[in-house]
């Protein structure tokens, strides 16, 4: 039996819709209790959405645009403001998300360089230390090549 890829794009679509319709829910209700965030921030998005929609749709089956786009209802622009603002809220915190473990990753990334380069610090200064004591043995080894040619001379 074959299964297909597992559908993860329709999985995570299905989660944010799970996710904003709660959000949504208190948005509405917080529109039709609240004036001023009814008028000043639910339904305005809803508008501009309703007018960006018809003007897609007249565009897409070639009917040019229409001369006024009627603004929806009180009810109907809470509802989709409320959608909207809710799915907005999902998307802003999953854009916030994203952009954190971007700036973790890069934060990550700076630590490790950096101890790569304190890495390679520490081995240019063994690699120093190491010829410095490779100079002294070969003047030792020098000073007792000396020696043992001054004593071969002494003996034969």
């Amino acid at each position: 039996m074959v299964i297909g890829p597992f559908p993860v794009v329709k999985l995570v679509r299905l989660a944010i819709r799970q996710i904003s319709e709660p959000i949504a829910r208190l948005i509405k209700d917080e529109a039709r209790r609240n004036p001023f965030f009814r008028n000043n921030i639910c339904m305005p998005p809803a508008q501009v959405y309703h007018w960006v929609e018809v003007n897609m749709k007249m565009w897409g089956v070639n009917l040019g645009r229409p001369v006024q786009v009627p603004p929806l209802d009180e009810a109907t622009a809470i509802d989709l403001g409320a959608k909207v603002l809710g799915e907005l809220f999902i998307f802003a915190v999953g854009a916030l998300a994203l952009l954190h473990e971007h700036i973790r990753q890069l934060k990550k990334e700076a630590r490790r360089e950096k101890n790569l380069e304190l890495e390679k610090v520490e081995l240019r200064n063994r690699v120093a230390e190491l010829n410095f004591r490779v100079e002294q043995k070969n003047a030792q080894l020098s000073e007792i090549s000396g020696i043992l040619v001054e004593l071969g001379e002494y003996f034969f």
